[in-house]
């Protein structure tokens, strides 16, 4: 019997727009922070990469992530 499960979704990218709007968006408020990551996946990642990697481990990750993209 085949399997019905369905192939894993590859991350969907920002459009340019969208990064446009979350930057205006975020320079709009009174107190803007001093930087502003969009899409929230990319937030999760942020957050989780400072709390629970060193930082050579995030650069390897990402290292290792990128070489496979290209």
């Amino acid at each position: 019997m085949p399997s019905a499960r369905k192939p894993p979704e590859e991350p969907r990218q920002a459009s340019p727009a969208e990064v446009v709007r979350t930057a205006l968006a975020t320079l709009d408020r009174r107190n803007a922070p001093p930087s502003v990551i969009a899409g929230r996946l990319n937030r999760v990642m942020a957050f989780l990469s400072r709390r629970l990697a060193t930082r050579r481990q995030v650069i390897r990750a990402i290292g290792r992530l990128t070489a496979e993209g290209a």
